[in-house]
């Protein structure tokens, strides 16, 4: 895991912060840790900060949507957070359907969203 920087924030809420020599292609070698840690920090909400990311293609896309299957095992809310244009746009070309994640502007937007379970209706 020494490529995911893992931050609690306090209130529940851990930011992630995948580093540049994290491969997405192979989300085995990171999620069971992961999953361990959250557990450990009584996460309620992680709050994955992308902003370091020029664009996202279909195989980091696959590794985000890994990491949301496992908030929603675990019963967290996953936000993405710092997003670049360019990145949301090469994503959007990318989707077929709604992404299993919310995404945010930044790490204080997220912070501050009602927490919810995931799949909860939105207040």
């Amino acid at each position: 895991m020494d490529n995911l920087r893992i931050t609690p924030l306090g209130e529940g809420q851990v930011l992630l912060e995948p580093g540049e020599a994290l491969d997405p292609s192979r989300p085995e070698e990171h999620l069971a840790g992961l999953y361990s840690r959250l557990r450990e920090l009584s996460a309620r909400r992680l709050i994955c900060d992308i902003g370091a990311l020029p664009v996202i293609d279909p195989v980091y896309y696959g590794w985000l949507s890994r990491l949301a299957s496992l908030c929603r095992v675990a019963g967290l809310e996953m936000v993405v957070v710092n997003m670049r244009p360019a990145a949301a746009y090469a994503l959007a070309l990318q989707l077929d359907d709604t992404p299993s994640f919310t995404c945010e502007r930044s790490v204080e937007r997220a912070r501050r969203r009602p927490l919810s379970l995931p799949g909860a209706p939105e207040a």
